[in-house]
């Protein structure tokens, strides 16, 4: 029996070799049953991709990733369970993972773009898709571009159709952007389709992106290679193509989306909590204190995935503010700012002095002045009062500075300002007349 080698390297190459060899079979299987069925399927990437650039070197991937067109989805879908493979969950276009952010301007490119399974004895995933992830087109247009003068990939005992040169172009791209600069291994495809294809690929891969509505994504891709500068700036024109006569995705956003979306979300369903999480996939108790142990874990992370935002554009501002408040020391800080321009604005209608008493501000350094700026002036406290409220906030974090009272020359008009020490919009335009020292804390 031969001996197992002790190097890590070499192990953790032999393991990828094997699970890839293993997919192999499993994708062969699936085309051989497609086939059975006479449905027609493209390999989109994994040996796709192998075949075309790594011709002779060994590329593992991890799941089977094929392309039908969406009248043919419900006949897969049986083949696949008639296979062994489970559903798992539905992709929706904003990126699973980041949903809970929405984006609502991205909305637009909503829609299913694939579903995933896996069977359980081998652990074979498939990634069923009936469109592409950014795409601003419906399934079927997008079959349409990609489907069309397939290549052979080489499968054990069989061939299967591959994705053409431009319509693998396309995708490496657009995975690339999907999964960002971070992940090396979709970066490595898109260098080397860069290196390799010919200017006549990229020009068809760019009409291709154009037809389905993907530009954002097409260049969002090439972005992240500094090398491939020159050639998004070439291929930009190319993707302005007019877009007459076919099947849209609509273009204004529903609630319907967000309230089908979100539940599976937040509860998704057993199987797939089960393959996702390891407690709940330790037993029936694991299993259901899983779920609000991932509830609370999905609320601590809303406020840096609202940071971060989600897909090819940040989330919209008012968004981000709303989730941020989910961080205690951000919602503490609001509701003080709040409460204290309202109380310095009746301490200034009641009294003729300029004396106001607030209760100390709680620390949170990481809430940005123009926040609390924005909350004292909603409260409609003075310009004397929304100083006041923030030289309070600075104090807190370990700023002091002073509250400076100024008025202008009589010949413009008697009127009189406060601002904070250091502010430079308005000691020009006032003459300083008082100062008001920050309280200590």
């Amino acid at each position: 029996m031969p001996s197992v080698p002790d190097d890590p390297t070499i192990s953790a190459s032999l393991a990828l070799a094997v699970a890839g060899l293993s997919l192999d079979r499993a994708a062969a299987e699936l085309v051989d049953a497609l086939d059975a069925a006479q449905i027609d399927h493209r390999l989109m990437r994994g040996p796709a991709i192998a075949a075309a650039l790594y011709p002779d070197e060994h590329r593992p991937y991890g799941d089977i990733d094929l392309l039908v067109h969406p009248g043919d989805e419900a006949r897969c879908w049986q083949v696949a369970g008639s296979l062994g493979y489970v559903h798992l969950y539905d992709s929706i276009a904003l990126s699973r993972r980041l949903a809970v952010t929405v984006a609502w301007r991205r909305i637009s490119r909503r829609g299913r773009y694939s579903s995933t399974w896996e069977r359980p004895h081998d652990h074979s995933s498939l990634d069923l898709h009936v469109g592409l992830f950014g795409a601003g087109r419906a399934g079927d247009v997008v079959w349409q571009a990609f489907a069309t003068a397939p290549v052979d990939v080489v499968l054990p005992g069989r061939t299967a159709r591959g994705l053409p040169p431009a319509a693998l172009a396309v995708t490496i791209a657009v995975h690339a952007a999907q999964h960002g600069p971070s992940d090396l291994r979709h970066l490595e495809d898109l260098r080397r389709a860069v290196a390799q294809f010919d200017d006549p690929t990229w020009d068809a891969a760019a009409r291709i992106a154009g037809q389905i509505a993907c530009r954002d994504g097409f260049l969002a891709g090439l972005a992240l290679l500094p090398e491939a500068a020159a050639l998004a700036a070439r291929l930009a024109p190319l993707l302005d193509v007019p877009q007459v006569g076919a099947s849209e995705i609509p273009a204004r956003p529903r609630l319907g989306d967000l309230v089908r979306v979100l539940p599976a979300i937040v509860f998704p369903s057993p199987t797939l909590h089960r393959y996702e999480s390891t407690l709940a996939g330790s037993g029936a108790l694991g299993l259901v204190v899983s779920y609000p142990a991932r509830l609370v874990r999905k609320a601590l992370r809303l406020p840096s995935l609202a940071r971060r935002g989600c897909g090819f554009a940040p989330a919209p501002r008012r968004l981000r503010v709303l989730a941020s408040l989910a961080d205690p020391r951000t919602a503490r800080a609001a509701v003080w700012a709040w409460r204290a321009g309202r109380s310095a604005r009746r301490q200034l209608a009641k009294s003729d002095g300029i004396d106001i008493c607030l209760t100390p501000a709680p620390r949170s350094p990481r809430v940005g002045e123009k926040a609390i700026s924005a909350i004292a002036r909603r409260t409609g406290a003075t310009c004397l009062g929304r100083a006041t409220v923030m030289q309070h906030w600075h104090a807190a974090n370990g700023r002091y500075r002073d509250v400076v009272i100024g008025v202008n020359a009589p010949s413009k008009g008697f009127a009189a300002h406060a601002w904070l020490d250091g502010d430079p919009c308005d000691a020009n335009k006032h003459s300083e007349i008082a100062r008001r020292p920050p309280p200590r804390v």
